[in-house]
């Protein structure tokens, strides 16, 4: 049986983008991670935490330009939680417009496949949503 490549969409996944002249300072004090260590060719991987040091998610932290995006899990009140801690912080907090999307790429060749496509949008992990239907592959997939 010969392996193809294949992508999916995680649907279970929002990306948030945080903007404005005090993006890095302000998500400096919310993350488990030192946010001035992000680059452009370069993922964080870190924790978002309460006021009281409690841990609410886990996401993966991108720059994105003038804007840092942040992946993570679908977290009802994530936007909520962090507008909550803007205070006089010049920053802009929301869902991405455009959506985005995370996908997911594997099989023989992946690598390859997104390194040769990473000036398409962000890249082919960041990709737009179009509908449900998979950047790579076409298929619709579901939940």
């Amino acid at each position: 049986m010969t392996e193809s490549l294949k992508a999916a969409v995680l649907l279970d996944r929002t990306i948030v983008a945080v903007s404005g002249p005090d993006r890095v300072k302000f998500l400096q004090g919310l993350m488990t991670n030192d946010i001035r260590r992000l680059a452009p060719d370069k993922a964080l991987y870190a924790g978002f935490l309460t006021g009281q040091g409690k841990l609410i998610c886990d996401a993966f932290v991108l720059m994105d330009g003038d804007r840092i995006l942040i992946d993570i899990a679908l977290v009802e009140d994530f936007v909520k939680r962090l507008t909550a801690f803007k205070l006089r912080a010049t920053v802009e907090i929301g869902e991405t417009a455009p959506a985005l999307a995370v996908t997911v790429v594997w099989g023989p060749g992946a690598m390859e496949f997104v390194q040769y496509n990473r000036g398409a949008a962000i890249s082919v992990i960041w990709s737009r949503r179009i509908g449900r239907e998979c950047c790579c592959c076409g298929d619709h997939h579901r939940r």
